[in-house]
């Protein structure tokens, strides 16, 4: 449903490319729909740094979504619906002389998929720069259709760049 959007945003914290994915999806919330409602992705960034992604949309209970990225000093989480404004937590043993768990509860400002729509019809008029390039669109579309090639094949899939 939004995971397409927790995919880019992986790529856009990092500012790298997610190379390789496995993972798998399914409807498990029980609802007469032929499409997916749960999915659990495993990514590798091209730096080797990997991530998870899991998410799902119930009817009766709404979004459950949560990405994990570590990486060699240490890894942020985020659950970016489902509740309350986001909550982003990290741990960096990089730049910390006690390193410890932090976190963000969100902006007190509108977020999330609102700003980014704008931005895009705004873009779309002439009035603004569009909130990505068309080849972060193509990488993020193309690590979708690898994760879903993944889940019908139970096997990881390297990522087309292209699209």
């Amino acid at each position: 449903w939004l995971g397409i959007h927790y995919i880019d945003l992986a790529m856009y914290l990092t500012g790298q490319r997610i190379v390789e994915v496995a993972g798998f999806a399914g409807n498990v919330g029980g609802q007469p729909i032929d499409v997916e409602d749960s999915s659990a992705v495993a990514f590798r960034f091209d730096s080797g740094t990997f991530g998870t992604f899991t998410s799902g949309y119930y009817l009766d209970k709404g979004y459950h979504s949560h990405l994990k990225i570590w990486g060699s000093h240490g890894w942020l989480a985020m659950r970016p619906s489902g509740g309350p404004p986001a909550t982003l937590e990290w741990y960096s043993t990089k730049e910390a002389d006690a390193p410890k768990v932090q976190s963000y509860a969100g902006p007190t400002e509108p977020s999330g998929y609102g700003p980014f729509v704008h931005a895009a019809v705004r873009a779309a008029v002439g009035l603004g720069k569009p909130p990505i390039t068309a080849e972060e669109g193509a990488l993020t579309l193309g690590t979708v259709f690898a994760f879903y090639e993944a889940a019908r094949t139970g096997k990881s899939q390297p990522v087309d760049p292209q699209g």
